[in-house]
């Protein structure tokens, strides 16, 4: 199935934008070819349009993916959403992380790198109330900040500003295939989870279960914290209505 450009019916007033990369074949530099990202991108993007109130896709796979679309994809979502609405960026291939030079974690798109920083200034400034960033790469948790105290219900923290990111492992590697799967594993499980919830999900749900189960079958740790412009706020990941 092909989701760009693509607007899904939803008669909520707010909208939820997803922004999904995913990049297997890099013909950039060295970085070697992937075999799961592009699945994994199109295995969520199908559940979350299936089961939850998402309206706007866009999807960039493989050349696509390139730091002038992404970087102009962004741009666009900061000037069209309004403060009632969610943003989802999704992140599925190389990660890299320089420890001699700039310290600071980066995401290899097709023909460049996004820095966790600059991409924090991005989306402080996006009017949407909530900014969810899920990263499946190496070195992903270079982006995490220290985790707040979730000390109110999820249906309050909901009204607040959120700018959250939950990756995949900390500062180490990730595996591109969960053993006995077709997903990554922090895909695996996030899909999972989704797929049997029966009612709405707080992020911090899925945040905690990620947390949990993903260590159990590998040597990764999913980490998640709020980034630059969270003002203690909480995306819910609202079921459609049958």
């Amino acid at each position: 199935m092909n989701y760009e450009n693509q607007e899904v019916f939803n008669s909520e007033a707010s909208k939820t934008y997803l922004l999904a990369i995913g990049i297997n074949d890099y013909n950039y530099e060295n970085w070697p070819i992937l075999n799961m990202p592009v699945k994994d991108v199109r295995d969520v993007v199908s559940l979350l349009i299936e089961k939850y109130n998402i309206t706007h896709v866009d999807t960039f796979f493989n050349d696509s993916a390139s730091y002038l679309n992404i970087r102009n994809k962004i741009a666009y979502l900061k000037e069209i959403s309004k403060p009632q609405d969610a943003i989802i960026i999704y992140f599925a291939g190389h990660g890299e992380y320089d420890e001699s030079f700039d310290k600071e974690g980066k995401w290899i798109l097709s023909n460049g790198r996004l820095d966790n920083n600059s991409l924090a200034v991005a989306i402080e400034d996006i009017p949407a109330r909530h900014i969810l960033v899920l990263a499946d790469a190496c070195f992903s948790g270079s982006f995490y900040l220290k985790r707040g105290k979730d000390k109110e219900s999820s249906k309050v923290r909901n009204e607040r500003k959120s700018r959250w990111v939950l990756a995949s492992g900390s500062m180490e590697s990730v595996l591109d295939q969960m053993p006995g799967k077709k997903n990554s594993p922090f895909a695996y499980h996030l899909i999972e989870f989704l797929k049997r919830a029966k009612v709405d999900v707080p992020f911090s749900e899925l945040r905690d279960y990620l947390e949990t189960e993903v260590p159990k079958y590998t040597n990764q740790k999913p980490v998640a914290g709020p980034v630059r412009g969270d003002e203690g706020g909480e995306f819910i990941f609202k079921k459609k209505k049958r």
